[in-house]
């Protein structure tokens, strides 16, 4: 697991604004973007949703059985590259990052504290694969707060909110 940087412990933007804003961290956006990834079925692939240096970055916000998704989505992946079914070559990347934000009541330290055997199960199988084709599995931990509703870490509420 990577260490989540400070800016991004708590987040309380959707995935869709989290992921534009991380253009002004130097990140490039592939979220909903299909075209990175083309195979020759009709059925569209999103690769991942950002990119940074030699990291790719599929994120998905919210609870542990909504995480399962993003884990699926990028073992699917995996399996794509490893077959070659891109009909382009697709942009290279060493490492994979699965940034998951929980929806919890406090700052998650490791995968064991979402309580779901499934999702660590699915974290597992996904890193193994990474492993076997050469690339570099990553885990990154953020809490997704909703503004309107939970406090910071720090105590705070969004003022803006507070009746």
């Amino acid at each position: 697991m990577e260490e989540t940087e400070p800016d991004f412990i708590e987040i309380g933007q959707t995935e869709g604004a989290f992921n534009a804003s991380m253009v002004d961290f130097g990140s490039e956006v592939a979220d909903k973007h299909f075209s990175v990834f083309k195979t020759n079925s009709a059925t569209p692939v999103e690769a991942w949703d950002l990119r940074k240096d030699g990291t790719v970055y599929a994120v998905k916000f919210g609870t542990p059985q909504k995480l399962n998704y993003v884990c699926d989505q990028a073992m699917n992946v995996l399996e794509l590259i490893h077959n070659r079914a891109a009909v382009r070559e697709v942009p290279g990347f060493e490492r994979y990052c699965l940034w998951l934000g929980y929806r919890a009541k406090k700052q998650p330290t490791n995968l064991a504290e979402s309580g779901s055997i499934i999702l660590k199960q699915k974290v597992d199988a996904w890193a193994r694969r990474c492993e076997e084709i050469g690339i570099i599995p990553v885990l990154k931990l953020s809490r997704k707060i909703s503004t309107k509703y939970d406090k910071s870490s720090e105590g705070e509420q969004d003022p803006a909110t507070i009746d």
